[in-house]
């Protein structure tokens, strides 16, 4: 069994968040799109409950920084309502979104529909 410093650990986990965020912001510079964030930047993943990485994505991408959050998704909220979940359910949104334009569905049909597609393949 291999002992670790947690603090040691911690220090080298928030030195590479910094560079990440470091180097997020230098590429949306680049792109000459920071500008275009006024509302800020939402963090996705299960990197998002890592203890104040919205402070220190605020303080290097000067922009305010909030978690994610599923909307919509009836029943399911509050088991689903998890930074981890946000991408997925945000495309599996989208897709239906796109489906439902094509075809002038409702949301529960796309899903339906989408999900009906994927397991007959």
């Amino acid at each position: 069994m291999k002992v670790i410093n947690v603090e040691h650990l911690r220090q080298i986990m928030s030195l590479r968040l910094e560079e990440i965020f470091q180097l997020i912001a230098q590429d949306l510079e680049q792109a000459g799109l920071a500008d275009y964030l006024r509302a800020g930047v939402f963090l996705c993943g299960g990197g998002a409950r890592i203890p104040h990485i919205s402070r220190l994505a605020e303080h290097i991408l000067q922009m305010p920084v909030s978690h994610g959050q599923t909307q919509s998704i009836s029943g399911l909220k509050s088991a689903l309502d998890q930074p981890e979940f946000v991408s997925a359910i945000g495309l599996a949104k989208f897709g239906s979104f796109k489906n439902r334009k094509r075809e002038g569905k409702s949301f529960a049909a796309g899903i339906k529909s989408m999900f009906g597609r994927l397991l007959h393949k």
